[in-house]
């Protein structure tokens, strides 16, 4: 093997290891808050409690469903249903999944590149 492959294999395994403990980190601390396993009651009482600021409550639960959260989509779209009607619930699930889709973009735009380039080396 050449040494740049080398290099470049070394760096890739080293990406995947520092992603994957990030990734497990993350799921562990959502795991013990309890946020992995929530039922569409759970957080139709959540997002309830929170008053008259329920339906930003809601976009940012959407959010973060998009981005950090692994929430099943169908829980989200079924308590917002419940909570607010079909449009509503609708307008508020598109506002923060957009918003959320915006922010991966951007990550990968960020840190796609320069990533790519440190892990094969090239411009």
């Amino acid at each position: 093997m050449k040494q740049e492959t080398k290099k470049t294999l070394v760096r890739l395994i080293i990406s995947l290891l520092v992603i994957g403990a990030l990734i497990l980190g993350v799921y562990l601390i959502f795991y013990f808050l309890g946020w992995t396993k929530l039922s569409r009651e759970q957080l139709q009482d959540f997002i309830r409690s929170t008053g008259a600021i329920a339906p930003l409550v809601f976009i940012v639960v959407s959010f973060l469903q998009v981005t950090f959260v692994p929430l099943p989509g169908a829980v989200t779209i079924l308590a917002g249903s419940y909570l607010f009607g079909f449009w509503a619930s609708f307008l508020y699930s598109y506002i923060g999944m957009m918003l959320g889709s915006v922010l991966a973009f951007a990550l990968g735009r960020l840190i796609g590149r320069p990533y790519v380039n440190w892990v094969a080396g090239g411009k």
